[in-house]
């Protein structure tokens, strides 16, 4: 549709071989990614994040210094950075944000939902925090390596929902999770999540996002989530105005609906 005729109009500007070439050194250090423990590849896939750059004006893709400064101050959890969130830090240190924390990110059975997934940073963040609830269960036991992947893809299938605004924004989000392991995620992506949310039929998309069978959860019961998370675009990029209208709201409003406890970033 829009997307193939836009691609049509641009290619012309590409050199076809620098293009696969970028993309074959994405992927091989992605896929290099995958062998390395938890901790070693969320710093390995931070890191090529941080070549990336915000592909439109209403989509920002938040740095990972970023994300572990508002989770940080929020929820709490593991944090890859210092105290002044200004380097990266060998050891990832516990921010205890006292009930806040010990509501989400200390719970080895939380559900967070992250509300507009572009990278999969901010689950991964959180992500790496319940898995370490996890690990504490193992009262300091060794695990092996096969027992450490095994935790950590069932951090990622029991513990992490996502929704994105595309499917590409779902695939990324996959990557930076799972790698090219074969694990099913959480994530559905709604390429009309704005109008959805602007033409007042949010009641419909929270019946969907609390149901548990939109999830493929064998349970009837109601989807409970500890905390929603995220950035959402902060306004509309409509043509030839100047005053664009602003859209956090809605995913604030939305988010305060699914769940007590909401941490997004706001203008």
């Amino acid at each position: 549709g829009v997307t193939k005729k836009l691609f049509k109009e641009f290619i012309k500007y590409y050199d076809k071989d620098v293009l696969i070439a970028a993309g074959r050194k994405i992927r091989n250090i992605t896929k290099l990614a995958d062998s390395l423990a938890p901790k070693e590849r969320i710093k390995k896939i931070a890191e090529l994040f941080s070549y990336f750059r915000n592909p439109d004006k209403e989509t920002v893709l938040t740095p990972w210094r970023v994300v572990n400064l508002h989770l940080g101050k929020t929820l709490g959890g593991y944090c890859f950075y210092d105290e002044n969130f200004d380097k990266l830090i060998e050891e990832p240190r516990f921010i205890d944000n006292l009930d806040i924390t010990s509501s989400t990110l200390r719970l080895s059975y939380a559900n967070i939902l992250e509300i507009n997934s572009k990278t999969g940073l901010y689950p991964l963040y959180v992500a790496y925090s319940i898995f370490r609830a996890k690990l504490q269960k193992f009262n300091g036991l060794d695990l092996d390596e096969k027992q450490i992947e095994e935790l950590w893809n069932s951090t990622i299938t029991e513990n992490i929902y996502v929704i994105c605004k595309t499917e590409m924004a779902k695939q990324i989000t996959k990557r930076t999770l799972v790698g090219f392991k074969n694990v099913n995620i959480n994530a559905h992506y709604f390429e009309n999540l704005i109008n959805t949310l602007k033409s007042g039929k949010e009641k419909k998309f929270i019946n969907k996002v609390l149901s548990k069978s939109f999830w493929k959860k064998s349970d009837k019961t109601e989807m409970k989530f500890n905390a929603v998370i995220g950035n959402p675009p902060y306004q509309e990029n409509i043509e030839n105005r100047g005053e664009q209208p602003p859209l956090y709201h809605l995913f604030y409003d939305i988010s305060e609906k699914l769940s007590d406890i909401v941490s997004l970033i706001t203008p």
